[in-house]
């Protein structure tokens, strides 16, 4: 069997002519560059299978086990083989994979919105040769829409991607329409219309969130500096708190010196945590379907963030700006705006109190 294996290492009778093999190889280097231009190991392959054709199968052999050392350091093998270990991963998960589930079968695929991106969405699909049904809200735009999703596909043409008959076909598997009359037998539903509000919402809730974080942590600063110096310098006098005993008075002075540099990073996690805040109101956006509630997130966080702070520096309770609610409220389809008054609130939760009242 290793003889066997031997031999046909150095049979070349299958093999075309030197120049026929180097022009497949010149051909099939300049696809992989055209296709994935910016990964390494297609063109490492081609240059190992070129090795062994015109050097010998000694050299080859060298040449794939030196070049096979290179490519496995790569982020790209480490990539794969990540994406392996996941795949094999997930093919077991207790309360899962053994409920006995079927993938269910997707044919047919309706898209709400055909900008740019129901409509590269939709040129995905196409292109998986999925029946694809774009719905938009009059002619107008509809026909944009598919005009959009037809020079998408001209593109893939153009670069030899694609073949003007699949084209042809690709564009027989789309069909528009104003209503939702065609959805009934559709077994997937793409809606885009809401993803234009849910990014102009997380470009306004940066805007208005870091501002106004900004704001008030500027105005706190000062207080968080002096009541935190005079707490330690206190706690260090009388000897309690973290200075309970003598060997942390070192530890004392320096935490007096240093607590501005501690001030100083609470004041950019502050900023830094507004731009997140900012961002998560695009799903706030998105879960509620309203831009409005959007917008009352974004305040609602302010409120809390400055309630916290005067919580934490023993200011006054509560915060002297609004509070809204968004979340859904019975009854009203709008953020209902009020004002907390917790002093009120928590007096009649006391017993023997007269009344009642609704904590929302």
């Amino acid at each position: 069997m290793k003889l066997s294996v031997i031999a046909s290492l150095y049979r070349t009778d299958k093999l075309e002519s030197l120049d026929e093999a180097r022009e497949i190889l010149k051909l099939s280097r300049d696809q992989a560059l055209r296709i994935a231009p910016n990964l390494y190991h297609h063109l490492a392959f081609i240059n190992v299978v070129e090795e062994g054709i015109v050097s010998g199968p000694r050299v080859g052999l060298i040449k794939e086990y030196k070049t096979f050392k290179v490519l496995i350091r790569l982020g790209t093998c480490k990539s794969l083989v990540h994406i392996f270990l996941s795949q094999r991963g997930t093919t077991k998960i207790p309360g899962v994979t053994d409920l006995g589930l079927v993938p269910r079968h997707v044919k047919k695929v309706s898209i709400l919105g055909g900008g740019l991106m129901g409509s590269e969405i939709a040129t995905v699909f196409l292109l998986s040769k999925y029946y694809v049904i774009l719905k938009d809200v009059n002619d107008k735009v509809l026909e944009a829409g598919i005009d959009r999703i037809k020079a998408n596909l001209q593109r893939h043409v153009n670069k030899g991607k694609f073949s003007q008959e699949k084209l042809v076909k690709a564009l027989s598997l789309l069909k528009g329409t104003l209503d939702y009359e065609t959805f009934r037998d559709v077994d997937m539903v793409i809606m885009i219309i809401h993803v234009p509000g849910c990014i102009m919402g997380g470009l306004l809730g940066l805007i208005l969130e870091i501002p106004l974080y900004t704001s008030i942590t500027i105005i706190k600063i000062p207080f968080t500096l002096f009541k935190g110096w005079y707490r330690l310098i206190h706690d260090l006098i009388s000897c309690e708190g973290p200075f309970i005993k003598t060997a942390c008075i070192p530890i004392a002075g320096l935490t007096i010196l240093l607590w501005p540099i501690a001030v100083i990073g609470s004041f950019i996690m502050a900023i830094l945590s507004s731009f997140f805040i900012g961002l998560y109101r695009d799903v706030i956006i998105y879960q509620k379907r309203s831009f409005q509630r959007g917008i009352a997130f974004v305040v609602a966080m302010v409120t809390e963030f400055d309630e916290y702070i005067n919580d934490w520096l023993y200011l006054r309770e509560g915060s002297i700006l609004l509070k809204p609610h968004y979340q859904n409220n019975k009854g009203s389809r709008y953020c209902e705006l009020e004002t907390v008054d917790l002093s009120t609130k928590m007096g009649n939760m006391l017993p023997g109190s007269e009344g009642s009242a609704e904590i929302s």
